[in-house]
């Protein structure tokens, strides 16, 4: 048309290179790919680590269980209570938590006490009486009194009135939570008491 200028023709726009795209698609796979991997490791290894600590608190309650047991009908003989009656229950109570109370295991503790009659009582031999011991320290042996919980390896809620002589087993360790990058320290416990069936020490 005579008059008007002639413009010219707009260029057409390059194509996007299909390598620059597929580039641009592997980077963002790869972080979305870290971003859910690194969760998901975070989870499975809080279910093993929670895992193992549940095992090892079943193991601690089953071994102050067993303890107790063996204890209730384990004859002290005559005269005061040996060392080796607390030691017998000790280590029966640790064996019987296949390797999960170990010595060395951190904050391992086993605790072994005779509740006797306490005061008066029929025989200066039945007394309260009770053995601790930590890791590979030696075993501490305390004479108690029924009336005084702080000789006993915890307070089972049965009393002080001495009707009743009785067994009890503490059993502790340390165990250890972990996920990625968080982790925090699980100290497991188990407490047991049973009544003693023996003929009592006289």
């Amino acid at each position: 048309m005579v008059g008007l200028a002639m413009l010219p023709p707009r260029p057409k726009p390059r194509p996007r290179s299909s390598h620059a795209s597929n580039r641009a698609e592997r980077g963002a796979s790869a972080v979305e790919f870290a971003l859910i991997a690194s969760l998901l490791f975070m989870v499975i290894l809080g279910m093993i680590s929670g895992g193992l600590a549940y095992s090892r608190k079943i193991a601690l309650i089953q071994s102050a269980r067993e303890g107790v047991r063996y204890g209730s009908t384990y004859g002290t003989g005559n005269g005061p209570i040996p060392d080796s009656w607390f030691d017998a229950i000790a280590q029966r109570a640790v064996d019987s938590a296949t390797g999960d109370l170990a010595e060395t295991w951190d904050g391992q503790y086993v605790c072994v006490a005779y509740v006797g009659y306490g005061s008066p009582v029929t025989s200066t031999d039945d007394r309260t009486r009770k053995r601790e011991k930590s890791g590979t320290n030696a075993a501490v042996y305390t004479n108690g009194s029924l009336g005084n919980s702080s000789s006993w390896c915890f307070d089972d809620g049965r009393g002080s009135n001495g009707n009743e002589r009785r067994v009890q087993v503490v059993v502790r360790r340390n165990s250890r939570f972990e996920a990625l990058l968080w982790s925090t320290n699980l100290r497991l416990e188990s407490a047991s008491v049973g009544r003693f069936e023996v003929t009592p020490p006289s």
